[in-house]
């Protein structure tokens, strides 16, 4: 049997083909069964996809902050810019 942790972390179940009979062992958050001869597994965890999509929110949010960052930077590149041509100018001006 795994662990919650396990479950977690392991990304795929592989189905019971030979329908013996099975062993259920059921917790909190997620469910197990397993043959009786040992050969097939199935298992599901409703916590494997909430921590899936927990991650999927946090990497959302990360990637959300950093175009922000980006377009603050673009700005910023962009008056730089104006400020430089500007510069420019009144030094041929000058000149």
């Amino acid at each position: 049997m795994r662990t919650p942790k396990q479950l977690e972390e392991w990304p795929y179940s592989t189905q019971n083909s030979a329908k013996d009979e099975t062993l259920v062992e059921e917790e909190d958050n997620f469910t197990e069964t397993s043959s009786i001869d040992g050969l097939t597994t199935i298992s599901s965890s409703c916590c494997s996809t909430q921590h899936i999509n927990g991650s999927l929110k946090q990497r959302l949010k990360k990637l959300e902050e950093i175009l922000q960052i980006k377009s603050e930077h673009v700005k910023e590149i962009e008056i730089l810019k104006a400020a430089n041509e500007e510069n420019l100018k009144q030094k041929d001006e000058s000149s």
